[in-house]
């Protein structure tokens, strides 16, 4: 019983991290960049190199710190293995972004990443919040050392 009961906070937390996340992420979307960055990055680097490092940092903030807090609370968990709460709550924090955000919004269901958005930004941008929660449930988790 103890069981469902941490593999439903893993649940509920992967949702709540969709939900806080998109909100968080489309507040973000709507800061207007100063047009001199962008000049600085046609004339230094790479307009779409400093887009993609913009986008990461976004990304870092609307759904890597929850992944974070979500990942200590995982780890935390005493019954049942870390690894297997964060699939959990990876799944459910997936399913928000296909189906719960198409039912929220009153949008037609898609694939929570583009084919577009990956060719861009070479999908670094969507491994924060995975890396984040792997860290975090790994660095937290309860270990036992055998002698």
């Amino acid at each position: 019983m103890m069981n469902i009961k941490e593999y439903g906070l893993s649940a509920t937390l992967g949702l709540i991290t969709g939900l806080v996340g998109v909100y968080v992420m489309g507040n973000l979307a709507a800061i207007a960049i100063p047009e001199p960055i962008f000049e600085w990055l046609k004339v230094n680097l790479s307009v779409a190199i400093g887009m993609v490092a913009l986008d990461i940092v976004f990304q870092f903030l609307a759904f890597g710190i929850l992944g974070i807090l979500s990942g200590w609370l995982i780890g935390g968990l005493k019954n049942t293995d870390w690894r297997i709460n964060t699939l959990v709550y990876y799944f459910f924090y997936l399913f928000y972004l296909t189906i719960g955000v198409a039912l929220l919004y009153k949008v037609q269901i898609q694939a929570p990443t583009s084919l577009t958005y990956l060719k861009q930004t070479l999908g670094l941008p969507l491994l924060i919040l995975p890396l984040c929660v792997v860290l975090a449930g790994y660095f937290s988790a309860k270990r036992t050392t055998v002698m």
